[in-house]
């Protein structure tokens, strides 16, 4: 690490799906062929390093030290909620900032 990096760790965001916003119940009701009605949303955030750059919204775009930590939170986030069923991850970007989000319901 050089020393203009600054340590960083994911943000974590966890939503009920009884306070999802309109915004996302519209996305949602784009998304056709995934059911994410009822779903909880939890939300890994990881800011970009002045030097990096992510080359897209996909997952395999990003850079190595981005992704290494999203795979350790998501990690994580099975290892702490043994009782829930993912149902779906999407994946974006937005302003400098890595985003992973975890669809996920209670196992029934």
């Amino acid at each position: 690490m050089t020393s203009c990096e600054l340590p960083r760790k994911a943000e974590l965001a966890d939503t009920p799906h009884t306070l999802i916003d309109d915004d996302t119940r519209k996305q949602r009701e784009q998304i056709i062929t995934l059911d994410l009605a009822g779903c909880n949303v939890t939300y890994i955030n990881v800011a970009l390093q002045k030097h990096e750059k992510a080359g897209g919204q996909r997952f395999e775009q990003w850079p190595d030290a981005v992704r290494r930590i999203m795979e350790k939170e998501v990690a994580l986030f099975i290892e702490r909620n043994a009782g829930a069923t993912v149902k779906a991850v999407t994946t974006g970007v937005n302003e400098r900032v890595c985003v992973l989000a975890i669809h996920w319901r209670p196992k029934q």
